[in-house]
């Protein structure tokens, strides 16, 4: 009778072996923006945690940059004589100043990601496929309008959370107040905003979860946090704008349709006001 040899086995066997699940190294589709970094670079895009923290609050902190040089050019006016300026030349510089401030911002951001090679792949938002992503950027402008709007009233009708905004300062008597503003509000705003939540922070996320759902939900939370100061209402809306935006990052791979989503719902809330 032949005596049966023992099988050598080169692995352990499920769930220890080859079978069992693995956390992808780098969780990006051909056609995302993360495959422009090298290999080299790619630890990068995770980097230290703390960084999830740190441009967040000097997004937040370059809005309250403006508003205290806009409050010190009246005092220095004032202390030199001249008039009190008016509520539009003050507004005028407020919004110059956000500009001004936008700009700072986005210039040390840029090095800071130069610096860890991740510039093109985060700073780039033209599209790769002009027609499919803006279609992707209506949709999930639509999708914003209705779930945020829903779950806005829903939330501040049956909890206790208030329903009291700080709306922007906006002279209501002057038109051209929309063309100030459009730089700050419609353009930079977005675009800096959407660089550093879904050019970075997201994929930042997913690299270090191997996983897009808590990601998207983590970053679009934060997001929904910058907005703190304006009100509880702006913060849940926001939340369901950085869903939808995360969404379009996650089905495109770029940043044009969170981008354009970005810009066409804050030119729509501009124009409203």
């Amino acid at each position: 009778m032949a005596r049966t040899q023992p099988v050598v086995m080169s692995t352990p066997p499920p769930p220890f072996g080859s079978s069992a699940p693995q956390k992808p190294g780098w969780p990006f589709k051909p056609i995302d923006l993360m495959n422009r970094v090298v290999p080299e670079g790619r630890a990068a895009i995770g980097g230290l945690a703390i960084w999830f923290f740190i441009w967040p609050f000097v997004i937040l902190l370059s809005g309250d940059i403006a508003g205290l040089l806009t409050l010190a050019i009246g005092e220095v006016s004032a202390a030199l004589g001249e008039d009190d300026i008016s509520e539009q030349s003050y507004l005028r510089s407020l919004y110059l100043l956000l500009v001004v401030t936008d700009l700072a911002l986005l210039w040390i951001f840029a090095g800071w990601l130069q610096r860890r090679g991740l510039t093109a792949a985060v700073l780039d938002v033209r599209p790769g496929r002009f027609g499919l992503e803006t279609g992707y950027a209506g949709v999930f402008l639509i999708l914003t309008v209705v779930f945020a709007v829903a779950a806005t009233d829903w939330l501040t009708t049956y909890t206790p959370l208030p329903d009291m905004t700080n709306e922007l300062p906006v002279p209501g008597d002057d038109p051209s107040a929309i063309w100030y503003m459009i730089p700050a509000i419609v353009l930079l705003g977005p675009y800096i905003e959407e660089v550093v939540f879904r050019g970075w922070l997201l994929p930042a996320l997913v690299k270090r979860m191997g996983g897009w759902v808590l990601p998207i939900l983590i970053s679009s939370l934060m997001f929904g946090a910058l907005h703190v100061f304006v009100g509880v209402p702006v913060v849940i809306y926001t939340a369901v704008l950085g869903i939808c935006a995360g969404l379009a990052r996650r089905v495109t791979g770029r940043l044009w349709a969170p981008v354009l989503l970005h810009v066409a719902n804050n030119l729509i809330a501009t124009v409203e006001m």
